[in-house]
């Protein structure tokens, strides 16, 4: 597994993006797996608000409506999500490569 001390300086930080997901949302956890190489991610909530978490961690973190979040994640990852109180919305993730 490659360490990176300070993501902001690898080089992969700024390139182009991979692959794309779009994923419906509900009330309960919608999950999408990551493709293994894939070490960064953004993720933006389209008209509602989200609750999401990595792998099988037991916290959440949430996404306000309209906004977009950079992560980076360990490879082989998988993202959870699922809506704050709306029945159905939609969350986009682009991929980064390292």
């Amino acid at each position: 597994m490659t360490v990176i001390d300070d993501v902001r300086t690898h080089p992969g930080y700024h390139n182009t993006p991979g692959a794309a997901y779009t994923i419906s949302l509900g009330t309960t956890y919608t999950s999408q797996v990551l493709s293994s190489h894939c070490r960064r991610i953004s993720l933006h909530s389209d008209g509602h608000d989200a609750f999401f978490k990595l792998n099988t961690g037991t916290g959440e973190h949430y996404l306000k409506t309209d906004e977009r979040e950079y992560i980076t994640v360990p490879e082989g990852s998988t993202i959870h999500a699922k809506l704050v109180s709306s029945n159905s919305g939609t969350l986009y993730i682009s991929e980064y490569e390292w």
